[in-house]
């Protein structure tokens, strides 16, 4: 979700760069290269998120996907 607080960074050093949001409590995703479509930083868990993928993909087939987990 984005509320407008949005930030376009060009890194080399990901794992720096989700190291960095995760001690400010930010979250980001990746979105070219490698790891495009990962979500780095701090996610706090989403529980109406995850009881709505139980429902929905029960065998957890398309959620990985789709939404890659750390």
């Amino acid at each position: 979700m984005c509320a407008g607080a949005v930030a376009w960074l060009f890194t080399n050093d990901v794992a720096a760069l989700a190291k960095a949001l995760d001690v400010e409590r930010l979250r980001g995703v990746v979105i070219r290269g490698p790891g495009a479509g990962r979500r780095i930083g701090h996610w706090p868990p989403d529980v109406f998120e995850e009881r709505l993928r139980s429902v929905l993909d029960p065998g957890n087939r398309f959620s990985a996907a789709s939404h890659p987990r750390r």
